[in-house]
C-alpha cells in the first residue's frame, strides 16, 4: 500500500518519488500483529517548495485526500 500512497503523491500532487524505506521502526514494529501500517513523511521543510506546500490548508487536505482515497482503492478491492 505505500507504493500506491507514493504513487498516489507524484500523479495527484506533483511531489517527487523517493522511493519506499524499510526500517525497523517501533511504531510499525509493535502494531503489526493489530493492524497493517504506514509511516509516511509527507515533505521536507528544508525543501522550500514541499515546506511552502504543507504550510496550507489545501496543502494538508491533499496530502490527506490521497492517503483517503489509495485506502478507499484498497478496501473497495478486498470487499
Amino acid at each position: 500500500m505505500s507504493e500506491a500512497i507514493l504513487y498516489k503523491f507524484d500523479y495527484a500532487l506533483g511531489f517527487k518519488i523517493r522511493g519506499t524505506k524499510y526500517a525497523n521502526f517501533q511504531v510499525l514494529r509493535d502494531t503489526q500483529y493489530v493492524c497493517p501500517g504506514v509511516l509516511l513523511e509527507v515533505g521536507f521543510l528544508s525543501n522550500w517548495e514541499e515546506a511552502e506546500h504543507s504550510r496550507k490548508k489545501e496543502g494538508v487536505v491533499g496530502f490527506a485526500m490521497a492517503v483517503l482515497q489509495v485506502l478507499y482503492q484498497n478496501f473497495k478491492l478486498q470487499g
